[in-house]
């Protein structure tokens, strides 16, 4: 019996040194994903360069894990040069993949399944992609105000979507004009209309954006103006700056960035405060401004913002009954630290809490702690740069705060 065993052995690894490893056990891709990203799932993996073969590549709505879930899966291509990635394109839904790899003579397919290698077995969720575009835009001069409206085309009904409306010397018809453009408002795209009040006797162009829309084109009329519009000079206040919809420029009181602490880079007044060069030149600019309208300036002064003081910090009305999922421990710290007038500690573990990644409910909340505490620290630009994200979620509370601001900081050539 023992001279036989050793015979059949012998034989077996004769015959598998004759064929060849791959005529013995199936061959395979390794390495496989799948991810959607901008409406697409990209397909990767692996393939064993010493092979020469058909690459085939199925779709299924549940894991291709066994010969019965492959019988019910979709072949969606076939590849011939050796690939290693793949686009597909499907509707909306949930769909696993997986590849096999076939002889190119007699198409022989090696049926192997192998996990994470040529199977996946977490869904790539297929969502329909958003389509939101702006289709005409009009500005309308009156004596003290321009009233833009814009109508949009969605492909999803009952959308939320911001829209932001730039103001520029020129026309913007590119991306370059648009980075040198003021960005003036983000307001509901639903809203359908926005009131401007630029300085006077300058003509003005304008544009309306969806928020993080991509590829933009600039299309005359539609979503840019290309006709010069200005107000006359008057001395009426509009005191409207001060209602929910105002979404202030960044202010020319930063005279370092506040992300790095070096200095602005670039010249001119009309630009976004990281590209402004704060100095002597630009200072006199704005104190010289600031006595061009001064008459304005005492008005809104005397009518409204001698109510607006400093007001005290608070937290959240629903604090009582919020328990993060994660983090428990390090927020209801702060927060007890909070509670205690302990400001600066708690400060410090929102800050270190802001270095992680946080789940949106939560860094809202962080972000709300850490712009009222700068509040009461004095630091009103920070405070205001923390603030205008929670004021969507936190609008009743967030606002006074924003208001106070302004009512500070208000000499400054923005307000």
């Amino acid at each position: 019996m023992k001279y036989i065993f050793i015979t059949i052995n012998l034989l077996f690894i004769s015959a598998f040194s004759i064929l060849g490893r791959e005529d013995i056990i199936p061959s395979s891709v390794s390495k496989i994903s799948a991810d959607f990203e901008n409406g697409k799932v990209a397909l990767k993996w692996i393939f064993p360069k010493i092979l020469d073969k058909n690459i085939l590549i199925y779709r299924h709505t549940s894991a291709i894990s066994n010969k019965y879930a492959l019988e019910k899966a979709l072949q969606i291509a076939k590849l011939t040069n050796s690939e290693e990635s793949y686009i597909d394109m499907p509707e909306e839904g949930s769909y696993y993949y997986a590849i096999f790899l076939q002889d190119k003579v007699g198409e022989k397919i090696d049926i192997v399944f192998n996990n994470f290698r040529n199977f996946t077995n977490t869904p790539a969720i297929v969502v329909k992609e958003e389509i939101i575009k702006i289709s005409s835009l009009t500005a309308t001069s009156f004596a003290s105000y321009v009233v833009l409206k814009w109508e949009y085309k969605s492909s999803v009904k009952s959308t939320l979507k911001k829209a932001s409306i730039y103001r520029n010397i020129k026309p913007i018809l590119n991306d370059d004009d648009k980075n040198a453009s003021i960005k003036i408002a983000s307001v509901d795209c639903a809203l359908n209309s926005y009131t401007d009040v630029p300085l006077s006797n300058v003509d003005y162009y304008y544009g309306v954006f969806i928020e993080n829309e991509k590829n933009i084109s600039y299309i005359p009329n539609v979503n840019v103006t290309v006709s010069p519009i200005f107000i006359e000079s008057n001395n009426e206040s509009d005191n409207s700056y001060f209602s929910d919809f105002f979404v202030p420029l960044p202010l020319l009181s930063f005279t370092t960035n506040p992300k790095n602490g070096e200095n602005f880079t670039g010249s001119g007044i009309f630009k976004t405060p990281y590209k402004i060069k704060y100095n002597n030149i630009t200072a006199g600019i704005i104190e010289n401004d600031k006595l061009k309208f001064l008459d304005v300036y005492n008005k809104c002064k005397k009518n409204e913002l001698n109510n607006l003081k400093k007001i005290p910090i608070k937290l959240l009305s629903n604090e009582e009954y919020f328990e993060p999922e994660e983090f428990k421990s390090e927020y209801q710290t702060a927060i007890k630290l909070f509670r205690s007038n302990n400001y600066s500690e708690s400060l410090s573990i929102f800050e270190n809490l802001l270095t992680e990644k946080l789940a949106s409910g939560l860094k809202i909340r962080v972000l709300y702690y850490i712009g009222v505490i700068k509040y009461f620290f004095g630091e009103y630009n920070m405070s205001l740069l923390y603030l205008l994200t929670p004021n969507d979620t936190y609008k009743k509370e967030v606002s006074p705060y924003i208001n106070s601001i302004y009512a500070i900081v208000f000499p400054t050539f923005e307000r």
